[in-house]
């Protein structure tokens, strides 16, 4: 989306003041968190009714708002990270 890859690249360069590997360790640490959930989570959509899990990944998205909000706020870097 425009949000992972664009807005919140570039906030994290101007909150670390214009340091590249800002930028690529948080790019890193998203592509890895994909990975290391995305095999679990296809699991359980198969072994479990799809509302629940779109329900509980719907929960999971709502703490990720809230946590980019506060790190907006914050203008926490590490925050991001959470």
């Amino acid at each position: 989306s425009i949000w992972n890859q664009n807005v919140l690249a570039t906030f994290a360069f101007l909150l670390r003041d214009g340091d590249p590997k800002a930028v690529g360790f948080l790019t890193a640490a998203m592509g890895i968190a994909q990975l290391v959930v995305s095999f679990p989570a296809g699991y359980l959509a198969d072994k479990y009714r799809r509302d629940t899990i779109l329900k509980i990944s719907g929960g999971v998205g709502c703490i990720a708002v809230f946590t980019s909000l506060v790190a907006l706020h914050l203008s926490s870097f590490y925050c991001l990270l959470a």
